[in-house]
């Protein structure tokens, strides 16, 4: 809970960046199929609690396909934009909910 409290005093601050890779409510833990809380239940505590929305910056954003297209393709960058370059890739992840949005909203294969 301090945490939490913590969290939220720093967010009334606007010049304080709020920034999260992920919001996924919940993981799968172990064989039994056990969900357990992940980071979006804890934003979502921080967000009601500051007033505000972070940034999501990881998957399913935009913004993750981008950084992976700037570290590995920047000699490609005119190409970024053109469906036919991104149906060159297949993204793997392992979040069923997030991983697929994240490639069909990238405009590249899963």
């Amino acid at each position: 809970m301090r945490k939490l409290a913590v969290a939220s005093i720093y967010l009334q601050n606007p010049e304080v960046d709020f920034v999260t890779t992920n919001d996924d409510p919940v993981f799968v833990a172990g064989a039994n199929g056990r969900l357990c809380p992940d980071v979006g239940a804890t934003l979502s505590a921080v967000e009601t609690a500051s007033g505000r929305k972070a940034h999501r910056v990881g998957k399913p954003s935009k913004f993750a396909l981008s950084m992976m297209l700037h570290d590995h393709f920047l000699e490609d960058r005119a190409q970024w934009e053109d469906p036919a370059f991104l149906k060159q890739f297949c993204y793997v992840g392992d979040n069923l909910d997030t991983d697929m949005y994240f490639a069909k909203n990238s405009g590249i294969g899963s």
